[in-house]
């Protein structure tokens, strides 16, 4: 799928349905999860790790096969059954307003999520529109470790940016920070 736009999204308190128990259900409400949304876990059976997450409360497991309903009010929905056939019908399942990704078939949804890494202020995500997960995640690593001079920056940076807001007029503040920036990366 091409015409997919990246986006970064504040997820904190969005119902999240994951249909699907198993490894790949867990590293897709793993992302989430770290990220403040509200997990349901839509499956009849589910990981030794996703049940101990239900018993902690972390997230709900509810240990059933899904429906249409359980789909009333979701945000997203990730179709990770180990069924195929399963996780396209579930799209047609999803209200319109659903962002949902089909883990078995990226081209299947209506987004795909990318792999990335986070340091501070510095995130950096890399797709390879479902050809390849695996590189995808090795490439956002590789680039991470390069870039870990700028994610020790942001900080400085970040500051001197408010600075520069608050105390220059508007027509002088791109050149200056600009300016500000390239010193400071010539470090």
């Amino acid at each position: 799928m091409s015409n997919l736009l990246p986006l970064m999204l504040d997820v904190t308190g969005k119902k999240v349905i994951i249909a699907g128990g198993g490894r790949i259900a867990l590293r897709k409400l793993s992302v989430f999860m770290n990220e403040g949304a509200v997990i349901t876990v839509i499956s009849p059976e589910a990981s030794e790790e996703i049940q101990r997450l239900h018993e902690n409360g972390e997230l709900f497991w509810k240990q059933t096969v899904i429906k249409k309903e359980d789909l009333e009010g979701a945000h997203f929905l990730i179709a990770a059954t180990n069924d195929p056939s399963t996780n396209e019908a579930l799209c047609g399942m999803a209200d319109t307003g659903t962002w949902v990704c089909v883990a078995s078939d990226g081209n299947k949804g209506n987004m795909q999520m990318m792999s990335f890494k986070r340091d501070g202020d510095l995130t950096i995500s890399v797709s390879t529109s479902g050809s390849s997960p695996g590189l995808a995640k090795d490439l956002s690593g590789i680039l991470m470790d390069r870039c870990k001079s700028i994610a020790e920056k942001l900080p400085v940076i970040k500051k001197e940016r408010e600075r520069i807001k608050n105390t220059l007029p508007m027509q002088e503040r791109r050149e200056r920070i600009r300016f500000f920036i390239q010193g400071l990366m010539r470090q």
